[in-house]
Order: structure tokens, then C-alpha cells, then sequence
């Protein structure tokens, strides 16, 4: 088994990356298309706080030298621990049983991380783009067998990691929220994403979705991009449900209880996914 690599990703914050992820992740894993690895790579560790199911934020990943960046410090010092010891489980229902979604933890550091490996010898910009390439196809190259999917949530706007990731890609996920700036924020990141590769299968998911008129055009000149986008019909609509959903304050809770009042939204977002 060769995991599918899924980058899920915009040039724009706030437009539901992290919910994406972690919904699409979690709605593969309950139909069994799992097991599913997600690898945060935003500094801002939602997604990590999230699967952690500890806002305490005591004994998380990140704070234990299982992070992402742990794992990029580790290669840079000569330190080759296997990859799969960054990986951290998530938990579902009862203590005892594990989810089919597990994580590579973010890291606050990682912004600083890579602003320290451009100034570690003098390298040059082309250099550590090769060596954060390097690292992560050995990442990918050692969990790619243990997974059916490899979920990455990338930072809004860009960063050298993030390049690595989208340049190894299967598929680009690019959430929109239909409004003029978070549609303008997108096609900024298209250009850059033209830049970077030829072939890559990106695909619009419409988040935040409400009925009112102007939202209404902004989702329809989505819809002129399916010549060069694979843009989904089904979409997130505007809910408190979603943000319940990312609450794991209480730890996590089984799937149907989770998402109940969008799950037919994420079910059929996921399968069509699969056809995807």
C-alpha cells in the first residue's frame, strides 16, 4: 500500500483548512479507508491541538520531541531516528480504543526553523529548498506503506516545508470560502502553484457556505474554474456544528456523535472525494 498525499492548503487563513483536514481525515477513517496519518505543518498547531484532545496542552506531542519539527532538527544534526516514532495516535470514544487517524504534531518553532536553516552555512534560498525536499520524501518514503492517506495541513501562505509538500503531492485541496477576498486569495495561490509543478490535480471545496446574494456569485464564479480546477459540489455550509465538532475539550468523542448535524455534508463531500 502506497499512501495517497493530500495537501490541503490556500494562500488565505481562516477559510477552514484545519476543519477540512481533520473532518476529511476522520470521515475516511469511520468508512474505513484508513488508516489515515495527518502531518501538521503550521506553526499555529490547531490541527495538533485538536487531535490531541488536550487543551491543557500538558504532555502533548509538541512538547515531548514528537513534532515535525523535531523530526527536521533530528536529520539536520545527523540524528536519524525513524520517522515512524514522530507519529502520535488519536483516541476515539473510550480510552482504550484508538482512532484510525494518527498525527505528526506541529510545532509554534517551525517558522524559526526554517529561517535557522537558511542561515546555518550561508545557503543559499535553492539549497535548503533540496534539503527540506530530501527530508521529506524520506518521510514519505518510510509512513507511505502504513497509511492509505498522508493528510498534510499546510500554513496559510507560504513556507519552504509547505513548498516540499505540495511539490510531493497527489492531490491539492484548496478550501474557498465564496467571498471576494478569500476568492482572490486563491487565485494568488494558484499562480504560485503553476509555478511549482504541472501536473498537480487540484481540486475547490466551497467552506463557510451561506445563501445570500453576494455569496451566491462569488460561489458561482467558482464554478467557472471547473475548466481548470476539479471544484466539488457538495460544500461546508456556515455552522456552529463545525467548530463543535473541532472541540475536544472533553477528548474525543465517536464519529456519528462528533459531526452529527453535518455529517451528511461531510459524507457527501468524502465520496465524492473518492471519485476525485
Amino acid at each position: 500500500m502506497a499512501a495517497k498525499v493530500v495537501c490541503v492548503a490556500n494562500n488565505k487563513g481562516g477559510v477552514g483548512k484545519t476543519t477540512v483536514t481533520i473532518a476529511l481525515s476522520e470521515a475516511l477513517a469511520n468508512i474505513r479507508k484508513g488508516p489515515v496519518l495527518i502531518i501538521d505543518l503550521d506553526s499555529q498547531i490547531n490541527a495538533s491541538i485538536v487531535l490531541s484532545g488536550n487543551t491543557a496542552l500538558q504532555n502533548v506531542p509538541w512538547n515531548n520531541g514528537k513534532s515535525i519539527m523535531d523530526y527536521f532538527d533530528g536529520t539536520a544534526s545527523g540524528t536519524q531516528v525513524p520517522p515512524h516514532t514522530y507519529v502520535s495516535p488519536t483516541r476515539l470514544g473510550a480510552p482504550d480504543r484508538r482512532s484510525d487517524v494518527s498525527y505528526v504534531a506541529g510545532h509554534p518553532g517551525m517558522i524559526w526553523f526554517e529561517r535557522k536553516r537558511l542561515s546555518v552555512g550561508n545557503q543559499s534560498l535553492p539549497q535548503v529548498q533540496g534539503w527540506f525536499l530530501a527530508q521529506m520524501d524520506r518521510l514519505l518514503a518510510s509512513l507511505s506503506t502504513n497509511y492509505e492517506y498522508i493528510f498534510f495541513d499546510c500554513p496559510p501562505g507560504l513556507s519552504i516545508a509547505t513548498e516540499a509538500a505540495l511539490t510531493r503531492a497527489d492531490r491539492i485541496l484548496l478550501p474557498v470560502v465564496p467571498t471576494a477576498l478569500s476568492v482572490m486569495g486563491l487565485q494568488g495561490y494558484a499562480s504560485f502553484l503553476r509555478q511549482i509543478r504541472q501536473d498537480g490535480q487540484a481540486g475547490i471545496l466551497k467552506t463557510m457556505v451561506s445563501n445570500n446574494n453576494a455569496m451566491n456569485l462569488w460561489s458561482a464564479d467558482i464554478d467557472q474554474l471547473r475548466n481548470d480546477y476539479y471544484v466539488f459540489n457538495g460544500v461546508f455550509r456556515h455552522s456552529a456544528a463545525w467548530a463543535n465538532a473541532m472541540d475536544r475539550e472533553d477528548g474525543h468523542r465517536a464519529y456519528p456523535a462528533t459531526y452529527g448535524p453535518v455529517a451528511a455534508q461531510l459524507d457527501s463531500v468524502v465520496h465524492e472525494f473518492l471519485l476525485w
